[in-house]
């Protein structure tokens, strides 16, 4: 049974690895990793991430410092998903994200349906 599952989850990961949406997503994807623009703005959201962070830690999360800096990460993240890059990658993961909704309804719907009826998980 265990080697059998193994082979079914084998197959599918190769199915999903070749399937065109997901062969678009990692190369969007690559792209962005890989853009100066993209790394700069990571590196300035993830600090702008930390400062925030600090605010709430020290003068709370409705303090007019950590509000300002709520602001300033929100303009940050703003500007990341912005990039060309990013949304381009965007535009290749959201059907993917479909294909997921799809896999998962298909793969462990039964099982909930089981579960709500009060059935065991087997």
């Amino acid at each position: 049974m265990l080697e059998k599952t193994a082979k079914a989850i084998s197959t599918f990961t190769e199915a999903l690895c070749s399937d065109p949406r997901f062969m678009a997503m990692k190369e969007a994807e690559k792209t962005m990793v890989a853009d100066f623009d993209f790394q700069r703005l990571c590196a300035i959201k993830d600090r702008k991430n930390e400062v925030y962070n600090e605010k709430i830690k020290w003068f709370g999360e409705s303090s007019p410092e950590a509000k300002e800096a709520g602001k300033e990460l929100y303009l940050a993240k703003k500007e990341l998903d912005t990039l060309p890059v990013v949304m381009e990658y965007q535009n290749h993961f959201a059907p993917l994200g479909l294909l997921m909704v799809e896999i998962d309804a298909t793969v462990f719907g039964p099982y909930r349906q089981k579960a709500k009826r009060g059935g065991n998980h087997d």
